[in-house]
C-alpha cells in the first residue's frame, strides 16, 4: 500500500464585503433590527397620541364628510362582464359583417 500524500492547503481569503462571510449577514441583521425596533418605537408613540387627550380632542373636531360614492350602488362584477360581453359581441358582428361583405363586393367585381 502507498500512503496517500496530503498536500496542506491554505484556507481561500473571503472578502469581508461579501454574501459568503458571517461578517456581511451580521450586518444585514443588524440593519433589519434597527430597521424593526425604530418602527416599532414609531408605532408605539403613535397610540400613545391617539390614546392620549390631544388625539381624542382632534378625532372629535375633524369633520366627516360622507364619501361620494356611497350614494351609488355596489359594483356588480356579473352585470359589468355581461356589458362587456355584449359590447364585444357587437363589435365582432360588425366586424364579421364587414370581412364577409368586403368579399361578396370583391367576388360581384371580379365577375363582371
Amino acid at each position: 500500500m502507498v500512503p496517500l500524500m496530503q498536500a496542506s492547503v491554505a484556507p481561500a481569503v473571503v472578502n469581508a464585503n461579501t454574501p459568503m462571510n458571517n461578517s456581511w449577514f451580521g450586518g444585514v441583521n443588524d440593519f433589519l433590527s434597527v430597521g424593526l425596533d425604530s418602527y416599532m418605537k414609531w408605532e408605539q408613540i403613535q397610540k400613545v397620541k391617539d390614546a392620549g387627550g390631544s388625539g381624542q380632542d382632534e378625532l372629535s373636531k375633524t369633520v366627516q364628510t360622507p364619501s361620494p360614492a356611497s350614494a351609488t350602488t355596489a359594483p356588480n362584477p356579473a352585470a359589468d362582464l355581461r356589458e362587456q360581453m355584449a359590447q364585444g359581441l357587437q363589435i365582432g358582428t360588425g366586424t364579421l359583417a364587414a370581412v364577409v361583405g368586403g368579399v361578396v363586393v370583391l367576388y360581384w367585381l371580379s365577375r363582371k
